[in-house]
């Protein structure tokens, strides 16, 4: 009963404590990879495989997956599963947690959008080398309304909104992508006036959308000055 009330953000706490890929990656000299990970690597995987089906039957241990093409079962590396890191699926949640590098779940300006821990993408990695130095590299101030970061952030939403619902998708057409894309950082501030529901794009977990904060862009706008949150720029504190 445990494992079964674990939340994806404690299962990487437990997994992939410190935001590395650890499909395919047996350096037991490398000190940064956790050594617990190592005797369920092939565990992980086999849960990796497990989430895209297939027709091999029980797969061994050092191969876990099944090769729907070549109908056998084969050894995965993260770069095997590249392709579903930016999809909202249980293959795409494996994906982040198992392979956050690959997945780039560690850099704000990335078209990784899915970085909320309770989608995959391990919490640690906002502790990293490249996510300090990305923060470090912002100015503490909102960009411009027609800037190309806004629009860049809103098309890489709009590669995953085919895995919402219809009415999340309908909303996020119609209302919210367009007022980001007119508005820029203002739009937080107008999308509360106008709307009843308690929508926060600053914070993970804020809205209806399982997307990244827009607060490396706006961290004004997200109040930055006052709370250090996720993107906040390291220049705000």
């Amino acid at each position: 009963s445990g494992f079964q009330s674990e939340t994806t953000e404690t299962a990487m706490d437990i997994w992939n404590p410190v935001c590395v890929d650890i499909l395919g990656v047996l350096d037991t000299n490398d000190p940064v990879q956790p050594e617990m990970i190592y005797p369920f690597t092939n565990l992980l995987a086999g849960s990796l495989g497990d989430s895209l089906g297939g027709d091999c039957g029980t797969c061994p241990a050092d191969t876990p997956f099944c090769n729907s093409t070549l109908d056998e079962c084969v050894s995965i590396t993260c770069d095997d599963f590249k392709e579903y890191c930016y999809e909202d699926t249980t293959t795409g949640i494996r994906a982040r947690q198992f392979c956050p590098i690959t997945c780039e779940c560690y850099d704000p300006f990335s078209t990784q959008v899915l970085q909320d821990p309770e989608y995959g993408c391990p919490s640690t990695c906002s502790s990293t080398e490249e996510y300090n130095t990305a923060v470090a590299n912002i100015t503490c101030s909102d960009v411009k309304a027609n800037s190309s970061l806004i629009e860049k952030h809103i098309e890489d939403i709009e590669a995953v909104v085919d895995y919402w619902p219809g009415l999340w998708k309908e909303q996020w057409d119609t209302t919210i992508s367009p007022v980001f894309l007119e508005h820029g950082c203002d739009a937080i501030a107008i999308i509360e006036a106008i709307d009843t529901a308690p929508f926060d794009f600053c914070s993970f977990g804020g809205s209806l959308w399982p997307v990244k904060p827009i607060s490396y862009l706006c961290p004004v706008a997200c109040g930055c000055q006052t709370d250090m949150i996720w993107g906040c720029p390291s220049e705000c504190a």
